[in-house]
Formats: structure tokens, C-alpha cells, sequence
């Protein structure tokens, strides 16, 4: 797979009416877990001074219309850009979850090594695209449950099985 074509594509597409309701719903919960989202209350709520406190990350995107997200988009079938454009799984699970909120998204073009530089300036509001969980990345920005782990792995002919059957889940 070179990321050109749509193997992230139609993950959610078979079936998925349900999926993507279920992950809409779980993001959205996941970034109240976090704290960046605030729920609506009858009562404003205000800083220790009594004075109004600033509205949430959420309160902001309904307000704006548009769910900003940032992605290196060079990571199928996370995120890939193809013809301006990101596809992929992660790209998918925003555009549902911007449906449910009933918002646009507009995607930010970013880079590995800028990439949390740029979520706290204010690029986009969240960032997808496989994003590796690390303890130094956490001592900067929140993240999300972890949706898929997943790491780096041993490809071999079928014909050859038998001799990596002694590895763990070979």
C-alpha cells in the first residue's frame, strides 16, 4: 500500500452506520474525559473571581462551524494526502464526528515535527493521522483512548510459517 490508494477508505463503509455512531459518541466523551470539551449547564460557568470563565474548546467549534484538525496526513491508512486532500480512517472517524456535531472540518496540513507546536498555538483543534501516544507528547497535549495499537511487524511468505511458529502470535 503507498497510501495512492483507498485501503482506509472503506473500513467504515461496510456496515458502519452504526461504527461511526459509536466512535462519534466515544470521541465525543473522550474529550470530555480530558477536559477539553465542557458539557452545556443551566448556570455559566465562572473563574474564582466570579467573572465569566472562557467557553470550551467545543463551545468554540459550534460557534465557528468548523472542527479544525491538524494531520502530517503521510501515514495510510491512518491519514494520507491525496490530491490535496486527506483519506484514511482517522480522516473518516472527524468527518462522523463533525456530522454528529452538526459542524464543517477543515483540514490543516502539518508535520511530525511540528505537529504539537502547532496544536498548542491554535493551528486546528485536535490532530489524527496514527499519532503515537509517548510520554513526552503527553507531557504537552491530552490524548484520546487509543483506538488501535499496532506497531512494527515480521512479514513472511504463508509457505513459511512453520518456521516462525515458535515466535509469539506467529
Amino acid at each position: 500500500a503507498d497510501g495512492n490508494d483507498d485501503e482506509g477508505n472503506h473500513l467504515m463503509s461496510h456496515g458502519s452506520r452504526q461504527w461511526g455512531v459509536i466512535i462519534g459518541v466515544v470521541l465525543i466523551a473522550v474529550l470530555v474525559g480530558v477536559g477539553v470539551v465542557r458539557l452545556a449547564s443551566a448556570t455559566p460557568p465562572r473563574t474564582c473571581d466570579g467573572g465569566a470563565a472562557s467557553p470550551s474548546l467545543l463551545d468554540a467549534i459550534l460557534l465557528s462551524g468548523t472542527l479544525r484538525v491538524g494531520t502530517p496526513g503521510d501515514y495510510a491508512p491512518y491519514s494520507k494526502w491525496h490530491a490535496g486532500r486527506p483519506a484514511g480512517v482517522d480522516v473518516q472517524l472527524v468527518e462522523e464526528l463533525a456530522r454528529h456535531l452538526g459542524v464543517g472540518v477543515a483540514f490543516v496540513n502539518t508535520t511530525w515535527h511540528s505537529l504539537v507546536d502547532d496544536q498548542r498555538a491554535g493551528r486546528f483543534d485536535l490532530a489524527v493521522g496514527g499519532i503515537t501516544n509517548t510520554l513526552q507528547r503527553q507531557k504537552l497535549v491530552a490524548f484520546a483512548r487509543t483506538l488501535e495499537e499496532g506497531g512494527k511487524m515480521v512479514l513472511f511468505r504463508s509457505d513459511q510459517a512453520r518456521g516462525w511458529a515458535g515466535l509469539p502470535n506467529a
